[in-house]
């Protein structure tokens, strides 16, 4: 039985240091697998601020525009500082 036991716990042992080696191994490749290019990441960042910087763009449009009926029309800068008593003085 001695020569059984041995034999057993032979088996058993390359079992375990084969168990631990495949654990370790498939741990690597996941973790390669898994992590992104450096180029990937800076290309997708630039992606996400010209995003970013599109929909802030569009936003600020869209608020300049919202009170204007004809964008063309001339504006008065000081118009909300001259009282209503003064007109607009124009140069001849």
């Amino acid at each position: 039985m001695n020569h059984r036991a041995a034999n057993f716990r032979a088996t058993m042992r390359t079992f375990a240091v084969a168990a631990v080696t495949t654990a370790i191994l498939m741990g690597t490749a996941q973790a390669q697998q898994n992590s992104t290019d450096p180029l990937q990441l800076q290309y997708e960042q630039q992606r996400k601020e010209q995003m970013r910087v599109e929909q802030e763009y569009n936003a600020t449009m869209k608020r300049t525009q919202r009170g204007t009926a004809d964008p063309n029309a001339k504006k008065d800068p000081w118009a909300t500082v001259r009282t209503t008593d003064e007109p607009a003085k124009t140069k001849r």
